[in-house]
C-alpha cells in the first residue's frame, strides 16, 4: 500500500506539472539532444520579456501536443533513495462506452515494483471517469479500481488545469533527453506542496521538475517525448 500511495502522489506532481495548454502551439518531437545556439538565442529573447518575480499562466509556458514523455525520477524517503522511470502514454479511446482520453503511466521502481496507472477522463478533460491500478511485486500481480471521485478529488493528471508560475530567471539544465543553456525556471505551490519547474523553447512538458512533499524530496528529469 505504500508503493501505491507513493505511486499516486507522484502521478499527481506529473499531472500538475503538464497541466493543459491547450492554446500553446508547438513542434512536437522525439526527445531532444541540446538547444544549440539558435535554441539558446530564442531561450533568451523569450526570457527577456518576462522579469524575476513576475507571474504567469502555466498555459503560456506547457502544452498538450504530445503523445507520451518519459521521465527518470529520484525520491528520497526515511533514509531511502528509491529511482523510478516514469512513462506516460496519451490516446484516445472508451471507457465503460464512453469516449473518453486515456493516460497510461507506467511507473518501474529500483527497489522491483512495477505500477500502471489507467486513467480514463471525459473528452473535455474535466472529469475522471474512473481507473485502475496494476502492481506487480516479486512476480505477484494485483490489479484494483481507483474510485473516480478519489483521483478527481486529488487532480491526478488533471492536464487541463490552469496554475500560477512565478519567473525565477534562466539557468542551464542537464537532463537525459539533453543540454538547455537557457532553460526557464519557475515555481509553483501544488496541493499545498511547493514545485520547481524548468521549461525549454519547442519543448511542450517540463525538461525538469522538483518538489518537497511529506514522502521526501522528489527530483524528475526529462528522457525525451514525443
Amino acid at each position: 500500500m505504500k508503493a501505491f500511495y507513493m505511486g499516486i502522489a507522484v502521478l499527481i506532481i506529473i499531472g500538475v506539472a503538464c497541466a493543459g495548454c491547450t492554446s500553446q502551439s508547438t513542434t512536437t518531437q522525439t526527445g531532444t539532444s541540446g538547444q544549440g545556439a539558435q535554441a539558446a538565442a530564442t531561450a533568451a529573447a523569450s526570457s527577456a520579456s518576462q522579469s524575476v518575480g513576475s507571474t504567469t499562466s502555466s498555459t503560456s509556458v506547457f502544452g498538450t501536443n504530445y503523445n507520451w514523455m518519459e521521465y527518470k525520477t529520484t525520491t528520497s524517503s526515511g533514509g531511502t533513495v528509491m529511482t523510478t522511470d516514469m512513462k506516460t502514454e496519451r490516446s484516445t479511446g472508451t471507457y465503460q462506452g464512453t469516449p473518453a482520453i486515456h493516460f497510461k503511466m507506467t511507473m518501474s521502481t529500483s527497489m522491483g515494483s512495477t505500477t500502471v496507472y489507467d486513467v480514463y477522463y471525459d473528452t473535455g478533460m474535466k472529469n475522471v471517469l474512473g481507473g485502475t491500478t496494476t502492481l506487480t511485486i516479486a512476480g505477484k500481480t494485483t490489479t484494483q479500481n481507483i474510485p473516480a471521485s478519489e483521483l478527481q478529488s486529488q487532480s491526478v493528471a488533471n492536464f487541463n488545469m490552469d496554475f500560477t508560475l512565478t519567473y525565477d530567471g534562466t539557468e542551464p539544465v542537464t537532463v537525459p533527453a539533453g543540454t538547455y543553456p537557457a532553460a526557464n525556471k519557475y515555481t509553483s505551490t501544488v496541493n499545498n506542496v511547493g514545485v520547481t519547474y524548468w521549461s525549454a523553447p519547442n519543448v511542450p512538458v517540463p525538461i525538469k521538475w522538483t518538489s518537497n512533499s511529506a514522502l521526501g524530496p522528489t527530483t524528475a528529469e526529462l528522457v525525451g517525448w514525443g
